[in-house]
């Protein structure tokens, strides 16, 4: 199953988060899995399913959420993060 691996520099045989994107998205962090809400799944699948090397901010907080105020959408997205 292929998966997106993030390691840290520890002394332990598995990485520090895992994240497996195919059968829904599942986070692992330190072989423990790990919540992750329908907003966070909604992030990844922008994330890792767009060609594009890099997503706008903007072009995020408007897919995710309807409000049209700046400072609103900055922080919601600051706290999904």
């Amino acid at each position: 199953m292929p998966t997106q691996s993030i390691t840290t520099a520890t002394q332990c045989d598995l990485p520090a988060l895992r994240l497996e994107l195919f059968g829904g998205p599942l986070l692992w962090r330190h072989g423990q899995t790990v919540r992750i809400s329908p907003l966070q799944t909604a992030l990844l699948g922008l994330a890792f399913g767009d060609n594009a090397t890099r997503i706008p901010r903007a072009s995020v907080q408007r897919l995710l959420w309807e409000s049209r105020d700046d400072k609103v959408l900055r922080h919601r997205l600051s706290q999904l993060i």
